[in-house]
């Protein structure tokens, strides 16, 4: 009896964990904040907002300059970086989407607390702070792109680039 309750135990936990790893719903925000001489701040405050949804968070630079805000949920964020003696950095329309890690990098530089330097949102060319390969299939591809076959996850697997073409496309 004990046995049986043990394997329906741990059948029960096996089952469930896959369910706890199956999506990842939010981004992460990394970078490294320096002087004009590349040499690391400590302890500049670093903030984001989302005007769109209200959601806002902060961190503050560890001893090598960097700082990570983890679990934001995606959309455009604008960033603020300060520190006492420098400009306050500013990043507009930064996108952040759901498990991807987005790097911004403040270079500050030295003036007074009331100068603000505004960089707009930019794309990065290449990941290189995680080492995953993926694709996001949008909406649109969903519904209006022509697909051999039935419309299902298997047949849109055939527009990811990379992915070896199912048996009925060959």
């Amino acid at each position: 009896m004990k046995v049986r309750a043990m394997i329906l135990v741990l059948g029960v936990l096996c089952l469930s964990s896959g369910v706890a790893f199956s999506q990842i719903l939010y981004g992460n925000l990394v970078g490294n904040v320096t002087d004009p001489q590349q040499a690391a701040i400590v302890g500049a405050a670093v903030s984001i907002k989302n005007d769109a949804t209200g959601y806002s968070a902060a961190a503050v630079t560890d001893d090598r300059g960097v700082y990570e805000i983890r679990n934001i949920p995606p959309g455009v964020y604008e960033i603020k970086v300060t520190a006492p003696g420098f400009a306050t950095f500013e990043a507009k329309e930064i996108t952040l989407q759901a498990n991807n890690i987005a790097r911004v990098d403040a270079a500050m530089k030295i003036g007074n607390t009331s100068e603000v330097i505004t960089v707009g949102g930019e794309v990065a060319l290449l990941q290189t702070d995680k080492s995953d390969i993926h694709s996001d299939i949008a909406s649109q591809q969903l519904t209006q792109v022509a697909v051999a076959g039935y419309r299902n996850f298997q047949s849109l697997l055939d527009l990811v680039p990379g992915v070896m073409p199912s048996a009925r496309a060959r």
